[in-house]
């Protein structure tokens, strides 16, 4: 991933997001679920795995911070969503 930020030009910065829980995105806001990786509408970074970190680039003047999962070990169902059956 490039260390350019996309909106400004700027540097990015690289460093780590961190839980204890893990770190879920999910398209609507909701209670997340007990058990990483059942809800096949949320996914889980880093690949479920509990107390992990994500390698994330942070743009200080933008106030934004990217995660690059492209390396994401599974098939994931979200990754299908807009696939035509």
């Amino acid at each position: 991933m490039s260390k350019i930020c996309p909106y400004c030009g700027g540097e990015l910065l690289t460093g780590y997001i961190q839980s204890r829980d893990g770190v879920c995105w999910s398209e609507k806001k909701k209670l997340v679920s007990a058990l990483p990786g059942l809800a096949k509408d949320e996914l889980y970074l880093p690949d479920g795995h509990i107390g992990k970190e994500v390698t994330a680039l942070n743009c200080p003047k933008c106030r934004v911070i990217l995660i690059n999962y492209k390396d994401y070990p599974y098939d994931h169902p979200i990754f299908h969503k807009d696939d035509k059956a």
